[in-house]
């Protein structure tokens, strides 16, 4: 009190009038809103308003005409209205705040408010259309909010507005045309909201626009011509809408403009000559759109150009030399286009250059070796080119460098040591190449321990090889990711790779790595994905990899491991791909996998795994892509896989399974495939295998399935192949759907299926006929059948002396036995009519069995030796061969004066006559068949030469060995002068020493 009576008396006037108290109790009554409650705490009686804390008061009349809290970390449920009653009030400023609820709509009321500002806060619901009644509003912003609702046309009003900025909320509907009423904008910025419709034309009548910002809406139909009326705009912000149609030339009118972003939009047409006048432009960014044409050299002449980003268009033709006089520039980015030709040595004048991107083109040539001149250079991206010849060692003087990517190019020789020099590098990408190690092994690795700042190393794919130097262990402790697949580095992998701390990524794939695993792998806490996937490493699977507990991809597949899958590879909680398959792994599968409940795809194939499969294992929920165990020597049943509801694939061929196929398998709907073939399955095939509206591929050949085929199959839209032959199924097979054109191999072997199709015997029309057989005639029928049985046995015993060793072989590829007599019958005693064609080790007849089966018999001569093995190792490969590509085998059968294989007969014969026919012969393929029997015979031979049970080098792969049927799917045929590639588990001696062809025959 002492302080204000020292005062003027005016003041002590002023203090004690109404309308001071007035402004005193708004301040106050805003102050209690806020939280917590010490905020402002020098907002108090005791002291004169006009020295709070942002607040300003006129001289004269001591009324607050400035409240400035901007950045106070003042939190509220909402503004309070009082601060309408400070009449005088020319600034209002909450910015960058906590301010909630909705903006007061009596803020209209304040009529000399030039400025306000709530910017970044969380207020939300709509603009009062009632601060359009502001007349003199010079700068309304609202930014970094949540409100949501139109901009209300009101503000078109604001008669003496200059800027505008409503960016990054919710708003909506059209950009008002009242907008264009505006003269005075400087500042108009409308970004990241959800606006739709055009842009409004009107807003070129706002003639002192300098900053234009509509980017990342939602905006459509074309750029407005007329903005190139607005000569005093210098910044121009469009990107991230859905504009369309061309870019108009008439915006080169705005002589000023220094920024043009127009990227993420869907604009056409060729790039503007016109720009080359816009001498002012700093940057330039018309990336991610559908623009042609090419680069025009004009814009060359942009000599204050510093950024020019053209990625992602459909532009083509090489790169100016002009773009060389852009001496100002840093920042060239025209990835993913249709470039072509060099890459010009003018662009190396550019010496500010930091970003180089000319990736995902079709540049050739070599890389230019002036890089000397780029010594700023933190950035070069030339990867997926078809750049050529050597990496130039200049590259090492752009000391700056912190990234190179030349993957997938054509480039060769040696990577230069030199590298090593690059201190700040941070990623080398060099993958998918045709670089060498030379004479010097693999001493890039040593080179780069230098670089301290490496994170990402990918060399995979070249031809790099040597052996992995122990150095390995000392490059960069940031070094996050190592790719060296797909080379042929070999030795043993350094146990040193454990120092390594930081990998979340090693891959070690597809060379020629021997001995064991490292257990250090157990000291990279943080990796993530582990592949070394095709090399020769032996030993067990490390118990300790179950520490790395960030794993989420092992990929082990197509070694040689031994003994049991790992327990502990249960306490992987991130664990998503397991792939072990094709080694020698033995043992039962671990229940603990079970607890791996992140897991997507497991592939434990081609294994010696025993046992049955675990319920935790086989309930795994959320195993979305394969679960494929096959080929291995697992037993039991699948009724806990029927949990698995979200896999797409599960195989359990060619292992031990029996009893009945669990119907509650139609549990798992987003099955595509399902593959349970060459198992022990009995009983019926379950009706509700035809409720997986996904399956495309189902394969129930080779097991003892009864009854008949669930007539639902042929409703199946998405069904495209189905085998099951080779049970004892009965019944009418279906006609339409998948079985409108099925191939005859996928449906043989089932003695009692009955139809009007692939030559099976009609089904009676009534049952009923069946059972009004009379007494009289039954009798006599059972007494007749019983006198033939007698007889035959007694011939039977009595052949034994003159063939004892006659008999069908014991394949356990199909059930179904045929003897020699039906053999005979069915070919009319090997009749010439029903020859089809002579082979180098015998020949081929034609044959009908009585159920109307058509059938192939390959007879082998008997001249030599030879022929006696050749039949046993067809026979021993045939037996177990399964693919959709090669010929299948029925039944086979031999005695000492004969033998026999039957097999599936094609109707077309072998693509040596749909080639090169002759007579009147009519199979005429044209260029896509070809393709697509092509194809489909590459899918075999692979087939046969890596995912074979044994390598199999067929050795007479020709047209006269490909058989076509009915819908002309090819098969390869003829084994019998195969080599068989055992591994280590078979005996050796059974591989054939010699390779030979037919005489003329070439290797494919």
């Amino acid at each position: 009190m002492l302080f204000l009576c020292t005062l003027p008396l005016p003041a002590c006037i002023s203090h004690s009038s109404p309308s001071y108290s007035s402004d005193q109790h708004a301040l106050l009554s805003f102050k209690d809103s806020l939280a917590p409650a010490n905020s402002l705490s020098d907002w108090s009686h005791n002291i004169s308003a006009c020295n709070w804390t942002g607040v300003s008061c006129s001289r004269r009349r001591q009324r607050v005409v400035s409240l400035n809290l901007t950045g106070m970390s003042l939190a509220a449920s909402s503004i309070s209205p009082f601060l309408a009653n400070l009449s005088f009030l020319r600034i209002l400023d909450l910015s960058n705040n906590s301010f909630q609820g909705q903006i007061p709509p009596q803020l209209g009321s304040l009529f000399r408010l030039r400025m306000l500002r709530l910017t970044d806060n969380y207020l939300s619901g709509i603009i009062p259309s009632q601060l359009g009644l502001l007349p003199n509003l010079e700068k309304l912003g609202l930014g970094a909010n949540h409100l949501t609702g139109t901009i209300p046309s009101s503000l078109g009003n604001l008669s003496s507005l200059t800027l505008l900025d409503l960016p990054q909320n919710g708003l909506h509907g059209d950009i008002p045309v009242e907008l264009g009423m505006l003269a005075q904008l400087h500042w108009l910025v409308l970004g990241m909201n959800n606006f739709t419709g055009p842009i409004p034309t009107t807003l070129a009548n706002c003639t002192h626009l300098q900053i234009l910002g509509l980017h990342h809406n939602l905006l459509t139909g074309h750029i407005p011509s007329q903005l190139g009326k607005l000569s005093e705009l210098r910044e121009l912000y469009l990107w991230g809408n859905q504009l369309t149609g061309k870019i108009p030339s008439s915006l080169s009118n705005c002589s000023l403009l220094e920024l043009l972003a127009c990227e993420r939009n869907q604009l056409t047409g060729e790039i503007p000559c016109s720009f080359s006048n816009s001498t002012h432009l700093q940057l330039l960014d018309l990336a991610d759109n559908q623009l042609t044409g090419t680069i025009p050299s004009s814009l060359g002449k942009l000599s204050s150009l510093t950024r020019l980003a053209l990625s992602t268009n459909k532009l083509h033709g090489g790169i100016p030399v002009e773009v060389g006089m852009l001496t100002q520039i840093n920042w060239l980015t025209i990835q993913r286009n249709y470039f072509t030709g060099p890459i010009p040595t003018a662009l190396f004048n550019c010496t500010h250059l930091q970003i180089l991107a000319l990736h995902q083109n079709d540049f050739t040539g070599r890389i230019p070796s002036q890089f000397d001149k780029l010594s700023k250079l933190q950035l070069l991206l030339l990867w997926e080119n078809q750049l050529s010849g050597e990496i130039p060692s200049s590259i090492s003087n752009c000391t700056h460098l912190q990234q190179i990517y030349l993957a997938v190019n054509q480039l060769s020789g040696t990577i230069p040591l030199e590298f090593g020099k690059l201190l700040h590098l941070q990623r080398l990408i060099l993958y998918r190449n045709h670089l060498v190690s030379g004479s010097s092994g693999l001493s890039i690795i040593t080179a780069l321990t230098n670089c301290s700042s490496l994170e990402h190393l990918g060399l995979s794919n070249n031809y790099l090889s040597g052996i992995l130097p122990s150095s390995v262990s000392q490059l960069s402790k940031v070094l996050s990711s190592m790719e060296l697949g797909a080379n042929k580095i070999e030795g043993n992998i350094p146990s040193d790779i454990g120092n390594l701390t930081q990998l979340t990524y090693l891959g070690l794939s597809y060379n020629r790595f021997k001995g064991t695993i490292p257990s250090t792998l157990s000291q990279l806490p943080n990796l993530e994905r582990l592949s070394m996937e095709e090399n020769y490493l032996d030993g067990s699977i490390p118990q300790t990899l179950g520490h790395v507990k960030r794993l989420g991809y092992l990929k082990l597949s197509k070694n040689m491991l031994s003994g049991k899958i790992p327990d502990s590879l249960g306490d992987l909680p991130q664990l998503r791909y397991l792939l072990l398959d094709h080694n020698q792994l033995s043992g039962k599968i671990p229940p603990s996998l079970g607890r791996c409940q992140t897991l997507e795809k497991v592939d434990l194939s081609y294994n010696k795994l025993t046992g049955d499969i675990p319920s935790e294992v086989a309930g795994l929920p959320n195993l979305q892509f394969y679960f494929n165990i096959s080929n291995n020597l697992l037993q039991g049943s699948l009724l806990e896989m029927s949990k698995m509801v979200m896999v797409q694939a599960i195989d359990v061929s060619f292992n031990k399974f029996s009893g009945e196929i669990p119907a509650a398998l139609s549990s798992c709907t987003n099955l595509q495939y399902l593959n349970l073939s060459w198992n022990s399955f009995d009983g019926q095939i379950p009706a509700s295998l035809t409720h997986l509206k996904n399956l495309e591929d189902i394969d129930l050949s080779n097991n003892n399935l009864s009854g008949g085929i669930p007539m639902a199959f042929q409703e199946m839209k998405t069904l495209q192949h189905i085998n099951l032959s080779s049970n004892k199924l009965v019944g009418v097979v279906p006609k339409e759907g998948v079985f409108a054109t099925l191939n005859e191999s996928a449906i043989m072997g089932n003695i009692g299926l009955c139809g009007t199709r692939i030559n099976f015997p009609p089904c009676p029309h009534s049952k009923q006929k069946q059972f009004l057989v009379s007494r009289k005639v039954i009798l006599p029928l059972v007494i007749g059948i019983s006198i033939s049985i007698m007889s035959i046995l007694l011939f039977l015993y009595s052949y034994r002396k003159r063939c004892t060793s006659q008999k069908t072989l014991p394949l356990t590829v199909a059930p179904m036995s045929i003897s020699y007599e039906e053999l005979v019958e069915a070919t009319g005693g090997f009749m010439e009519t029903n020859l089809l064609g002579v082979g180098s080790f015998g020949s081929v007849y034609k044959g009908i069995l009585k159920n109307g089966t058509n059938i192939a018999i390959k007879v082998l001569n008997l001249q030599d030796e030879i022929s006696h093995q050749s039949f046993i190792k067809e026979c021993n490969v045939l037996k177990r061969v399964r693919h959709r590509n090669v010929i299948k085998i029925i039944s086979a059968c031999y005695n000492l004066d004969f033998k026999a294989l039957v097999l599936p007969f094609m109707s077309n014969g072998n693509l040596e006559k749909c080639l090169y026919p002759q007579g009147e012969e009519e199979c005429k393929l044209n260029l896509n068949d070809r393709l697509k029997i092509a194809t489909k015979i590459a899918h075999g031979i692979t087939y046969l030469h890596h995912h074979c049970f044994v390598q199999v080098i067929h050795c007479d792969l020709k047209p006269n060995n490909v058989l076509l049927g009915d819908d002309m799917t090819p098969y390869i045929a003829d084994f019998g002068i195969s080599k068989l590639v055992f591994g280590n588990s078979m005996d050796a001696s059974t591989s054939t020493n010699t390779l030979k062809g037919s005489i003329g025959y070439v290797a494919p």
